[in-house]
């Protein structure tokens, strides 16, 4: 799997910084039946709390995301496949660091855990076949671009 992303973010407050994103992760597996592609679409909003320092910022948050996971199989000769749009809905705690390179540009390193809050999945002759479920986790590195004073 692998995933895009873009965050913007802003402060509240000397500490409290607000988040807000699109985030689309990619997957595909092969099963007996055929293959499996699964695109899962969100938006996410959430606060965080930062603590700066002189090399590094650190911060720690809740986001909560809400989307729709898109499910598309590539049937095997003889098999019906079908789409399923799904909705979702999640929420996540989240620590991150950013290293600052210049005035404007840094380093920023994150990891989120989250807790899906609907049963999302896809069912193959009445049967559960595939889902996001129980809990799962991210790790991000990107680049931080800052503006304004």
């Amino acid at each position: 799997a692998y995933a895009r992303a873009l965050r913007l973010e802003g402060e509240a407050t000397t500490h409290v910084r607000w988040v807000a994103g699109l985030d689309a992760t990619f997957s595909d597996t092969s099963t007996d039946l055929g293959d499996v592609s699964a695109q899962l679409l969100t938006a996410r909003a959430g606060l965080s709390y930062a603590w700066a320092g002189d090399l590094a910022t650190l911060r720690a948050g809740l986001d909560m995301r809400a989307g729709a996971w898109r499910v598309v199989g590539d049937p095997a000769p003889g098999v019906v496949g079908q789409t399923a749009w799904l909705p979702f809905l999640s929420t996540a705690a989240t620590a991150r660091v950013s290293f600052p390179m210049t005035d404007a540009i840094g380093v920023d390193l994150g990891a989120q855990v989250g807790l899906p809050l609907t049963d999302t999945f896809v069912t193959l002759d009445g049967a559960r076949a595939l889902g996001l479920d129980g809990f799962w986790a991210l790790v991000d590195l990107g680049v931080q671009v800052r503006f304004g004073s």
